[in-house]
């Protein structure tokens, strides 16, 4: 699919492949950590309506952890064991629920699955605009006992 959108913007007698050139695209196998320079990378599926996989990026002894979209589970909670930041999405907000399937979380049940993975920090992730950022973290606090920052456009976070 993605060859055919970037083959709209080329020449047709074009005589290199574009996505080739720029892009090494391999599958991986989610159950193995792949190592890119010095960044070890692991991954575990979540939960959500289709296909989406949490990521650990580790370099010495930092490491970082992004839910992605998920419902609460405990593999992204043990993916994110004690880990420095924990990014997770909130996408329900600060006290929404999500009728089945699942595949998002609260501010709550983020707080609440950073608390168990014994994470370092938390960073709240893809939320929405009819929430404030103050009301999101509050809820977190009240279930995260470490750090907790809502993520914004620009925001820079130093890890380690």
């Amino acid at each position: 699919m993605l060859r055919r959108l970037v083959s709209a913007f080329m020449e047709e007698d074009a005589r290199v492949d574009f996505l080739d050139e720029v892009f090494s695209l391999k599958t991986y196998d989610e159950g193995q950590s792949i190592t890119i320079n010095d960044v070890r990378l692991r991954f575990v599926k979540g939960v959500h309506f289709v296909d989406a996989y949490a990521i650990r990026a580790e370099v010495n002894h930092t490491s970082m952890t992004y839910s992605a979209d998920t419902a609460p589970c405990r593999q992204v909670v043990e993916l994110a064991r004690d880990t420095n930041l924990f990014l997770c999405e909130a996408t329900l907000g600060a006290y929404e629920s999500e009728t089945m399937p699942r595949g998002h979380s609260s501010a709550r049940e983020a707080a609440q699955m950073a608390q168990s993975s014994g994470a370092g920090s938390l960073m709240l992730t893809h939320y929405g605009s009819d929430v404030s950022p103050e009301t999101l973290a509050e809820e977190a606090r009240r279930h995260f006992r470490g750090d907790c920052g809502v993520a914004d456009d620009f925001l820079q976070v130093i890890v380690g």
